[in-house]
Protein backbone atom coordinates (compact mmCIF):
# COMPACT_ATOMS: atom_id res chain seq x y z
CA UNK A 1 0.00 0.00 0.00
CA UNK A 2 1.47 3.39 -0.94
CA UNK A 3 1.80 6.28 1.51
CA UNK A 4 -1.07 8.25 -0.02
CA UNK A 5 -3.44 5.32 0.47
CA UNK A 6 -2.20 4.72 4.03
CA UNK A 7 -2.60 8.36 5.03
CA UNK A 8 -6.06 8.56 3.45
CA UNK A 9 -7.17 5.73 5.75
CA UNK A 10 -6.42 7.91 8.77
CA UNK A 11 -9.68 9.84 8.72
CA UNK A 12 -12.56 10.11 11.20
CA UNK A 13 -15.72 12.22 11.34
CA UNK A 14 -18.39 12.38 14.07
CA UNK A 15 -20.47 14.84 16.10
CA UNK A 16 -20.10 16.21 19.62
CA UNK A 17 -22.68 17.89 21.88
CA UNK A 18 -21.88 21.43 23.02
CA UNK A 19 -23.20 23.79 25.67
CA UNK A 20 -22.25 27.06 23.93
CA UNK A 21 -23.04 28.79 20.63
CA UNK A 22 -20.89 27.82 17.63
CA UNK A 23 -22.54 30.39 15.33
CA UNK A 24 -24.67 28.31 14.68
CA UNK A 25 -24.74 24.84 16.15
CA UNK A 26 -25.98 21.90 14.13
CA UNK A 27 -29.37 20.47 15.21
CA UNK A 28 -29.58 19.22 18.82
CA UNK A 29 -26.63 21.46 19.87
CA UNK A 30 -24.08 19.42 17.92
CA UNK A 31 -20.81 20.36 16.20
CA UNK A 32 -18.79 18.39 13.65
CA UNK A 33 -15.56 16.73 14.79
CA UNK A 34 -13.14 15.60 12.10
CA UNK A 35 -9.70 14.04 12.27
CA UNK A 36 -7.83 13.92 8.99
CA UNK A 37 -4.26 13.31 7.89
CA UNK A 38 -2.12 14.63 5.07
CA UNK A 39 1.30 13.97 3.62
CA UNK A 40 3.06 17.00 2.25
CA UNK A 41 6.58 17.65 1.01
CA UNK A 42 7.52 18.80 4.52
CA UNK A 43 6.05 15.86 6.45
CA UNK A 44 2.84 14.42 7.81
CA UNK A 45 0.02 16.30 9.48
CA UNK A 46 -2.92 15.13 11.57
CA UNK A 47 -5.57 17.82 11.95
CA UNK A 48 -8.33 17.50 14.55
CA UNK A 49 -10.95 20.15 13.78
CA UNK A 50 -14.25 20.87 15.47
CA UNK A 51 -16.68 23.24 13.77
CA UNK A 52 -20.14 24.72 13.95
CA UNK A 53 -22.47 25.34 11.05
CA UNK A 54 -20.69 28.41 9.69
CA UNK A 55 -17.36 29.99 10.61
CA UNK A 56 -16.79 29.07 14.27
CA UNK A 57 -14.31 26.31 14.98
CA UNK A 58 -11.18 25.10 16.69
CA UNK A 59 -8.35 22.78 15.72
CA UNK A 60 -5.36 20.92 17.02
CA UNK A 61 -2.56 20.09 14.57
CA UNK A 62 0.05 17.37 14.98
CA UNK A 63 3.17 17.29 12.79
CA UNK A 64 5.51 14.35 12.24
CA UNK A 65 8.36 13.31 9.97
CA UNK A 66 7.26 9.75 9.22
CA UNK A 67 4.19 7.62 8.74
CA UNK A 68 4.57 5.70 12.00
CA UNK A 69 4.53 8.93 14.01
CA UNK A 70 1.59 10.18 11.94
CA UNK A 71 -0.30 7.01 12.83
CA UNK A 72 0.53 7.52 16.53
CA UNK A 73 -0.67 11.14 16.30
CA UNK A 74 -3.93 9.98 14.72
CA UNK A 75 -4.44 7.55 17.62
CA UNK A 76 -3.69 10.38 20.09
CA UNK A 77 -6.26 12.63 18.38
CA UNK A 78 -8.82 9.80 18.43
CA UNK A 79 -8.19 9.36 22.18
CA UNK A 80 -8.78 13.09 22.71
CA UNK A 81 -12.06 12.73 20.78
CA UNK A 82 -13.08 9.78 22.99
CA UNK A 83 -12.29 11.84 26.10
CA UNK A 84 -14.34 14.76 24.76
CA UNK A 85 -17.22 12.41 23.96
CA UNK A 86 -17.24 11.21 27.57
CA UNK A 87 -17.42 14.83 28.80
CA UNK A 88 -20.32 15.99 26.60
CA UNK A 89 -21.52 18.65 26.40
CA UNK A 90 -18.23 20.45 25.78
CA UNK A 91 -17.51 24.13 25.07
CA UNK A 92 -14.89 26.27 23.33
CA UNK A 93 -13.28 27.39 26.60
CA UNK A 94 -12.55 23.79 27.53
CA UNK A 95 -11.12 23.03 24.08
CA UNK A 96 -8.81 26.03 24.35
CA UNK A 97 -7.66 24.85 27.79
CA UNK A 98 -6.48 21.50 26.36
CA UNK A 99 -4.57 22.93 23.40
CA UNK A 100 -7.06 23.62 20.62
CA UNK A 101 -6.72 26.92 18.75
CA UNK A 102 -9.82 28.82 17.69
CA UNK A 103 -10.22 29.85 14.05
Amino acid sequence: MNFKTKVAKLCFSEELSVSDDWAPNYPDNKVKAKISSRKTSSGYFVIFSISGGDDCGAEMIFYSNNYESCEADFKKAKQIYNNLKSLEPIDLDYLMSIGFERW
